[in-house]
């Protein structure tokens, strides 16, 4: 799938500081837009809004399709909480991070409803009873991400005290409402 430019209008504009950075002494420009991002694989998200300070705001306005930084190579999934104020891209389905991915990201709860990241979206994801337990959340962050009574009572036994250091009578109760 080719990579969405944006449209011509997109030139963000910079200081001399961010010329300089960006294009350097002997091309000085005065605006940045994604063809320049294009052409130089050292210009990803983090370089542009970490050390030359452009705002996520502006480097959105000059390419809005979050897919097209993630196939230029020039943002990471991972990174996602970090633009999600901006770009609107759910991590599992738009963005097509697996639950192995997930994992690795090692996201707290918040981190995780920060994303967009709930319960369901985990469990169509792939995640089973027995690996919830990698998560390493505690009852009320579940339940912060949607995990309910219903959810709660297709645990078994044995799953609701290994996830919860609890009797599956007081998980029910503590989840009713």
């Amino acid at each position: 799938m080719a990579t969405k430019k944006a449209p011509k209008s997109c030139h963000i504009p910079l200081t001399p500081g961010q010329s300089v950075t960006i294009h350097g002494w002997l091309r000085p420009k005065d605006t940045l837009c994604w063809t320049d991002v294009l052409a130089n694989g050292q210009l990803t998200m983090e370089f542009l809004h970490g050390k030359t300070k452009i705002t996520k705001e502006l480097l959105h306005r000059m390419q809005p399709d979050i897919k097209a930084w993630l196939q230029a190579g020039r943002v990471r999934v991972e990174e996602a909480p970090s633009f999600m104020h901006v770009w609107a891209a759910h991590p599992i389905k738009d963005l097509k991070a697996g639950l192995d991915d997930i994992l690795h990201f090692k996201w707290d709860a918040r981190t995780m409803r920060a994303a967009g990241v709930t319960y369901a979206d985990l469990c169509e994801a792939g995640m089973t009873h027995e690996t919830m337990a990698l998560f390493g959340y505690t009852l009320y962050e579940w339940s912060t991400l949607g995990f309910g009574k219903t959810e709660a009572e297709s645990i078994s036994l044995p799953d609701t005290w290994r996830l919860f250091k609890m009797q599956k009578q007081d998980v029910l109760q503590c989840l009713c409402k």
